[in-house]
């Protein structure tokens, strides 16, 4: 009789261990599914983001080109807005025959500037976007050939102004509600230049702004941009490299995306030309 229960004791303890083992291995396949599952949701999400921000790109680069393309040469408003609606419904047209090659879809829905006023001077373009803000940093003051804007005041003052490379201020020209000054540094000079004219496009490169005779490098920054709406466009050289800054509008746009993996509506301002 000892035997035979020496002999259960064994087989209890052989038992436990077998089982014990079977536990571990069924907790290490456990983890190991649970991992491989996450890795692919991960996946799934990382690829539903691509897509998602590949849309949004090419979208708004097709509304810039349309825009681009529809008022460079001039022309009336009517005859603008119905070349860039062309332009951008081909796109529009197009966009869904591709995605419903790989089982989804998509579209876009957009505006055009017809009655439409000019941006704010954030940066966004948008009333509530960032009030003071850098328009380009590295810029050849003496290679700028083309720095135009034009000011409509919402609140007392607006600014643009430049620094140098330690961040020091060395010039600005200030808006009022009365009248416009420019403050230079490197001319020891601050004088008002005259009254301000609401919608009147003023040329910073030509005298008395005297933009072009800073010591570079200088980095453009707007001061109180939700005071002011209007457009801008200057053109250079910044860190060695041609550059173009330009805005007219903000066309509120928005893009659906449809697959397997993701269905998504994202409304996106989109700053014309540029």
């Amino acid at each position: 009789m000892g035997l035979i229960e020496d002999h259960d004791a064994q087989f209890m303890l052989l038992a436990g261990f077998l089982i014990g083992i079977g536990l571990v291995i069924t907790t290490v396949m456990l983890n190991s599914i649970m991992f491989e599952g996450n890795m692919a949701i991960e996946s799934v999400t990382e690829n539903s983001k691509y897509d998602m921000v590949n849309l949004m790109q090419i979208t708004t680069d097709e509304i810039r080109s349309a825009y681009r393309n529809a008022t460079e040469k001039g022309g009336t408003v009517p005859n603008t807005t119905k070349n860039f609606t062309k332009q951008v419904n081909n796109f529009s047209a197009t966009l869904p025959k591709i995605y419903s090659m790989y089982g989804g879809g998509a579209r876009i829905s957009y505006e055009n500037w017809t009655n439409k006023g000019f941006a704010n001077f954030t940066e966004n373009g948008m009333p509530g976007g960032k009030d003071n803000w850098t328009l380009v940093e590295g810029v050849n003051a003496s290679s700028v050939t083309v720095f135009n804007v034009s000011i409509n005041l919402t609140g007392s003052i607006f600014k643009i102004e430049a620094r140098n490379s330690a961040d020091s201020f060395v010039w600005s020209i200030e808006f009022n509600n009365s009248n416009y000054n420019v403050t230079n540094v490197t001319n020891a000079s601050n004088y008002t230049i005259g009254t301000f004219i609401s919608g009147s496009q003023y040329n910073l490169t030509s005298h008395p702004f005297d933009f072009n005779y800073l010591s570079s490098p200088v980095s453009i920054h707007i001061i109180n941009g939700k005071n002011a709406f209007g457009k801008y466009k200057i053109q250079g050289l910044a860190n060695n490299r041609n550059f173009t800054r330009e805005r007219d509008y903000v066309l509120n746009t928005s893009v659906a995306i449809s697959t397997t993996k993701v269905k998504a509506n994202i409304s996106m301002p989109v700053s014309v030309p540029w």
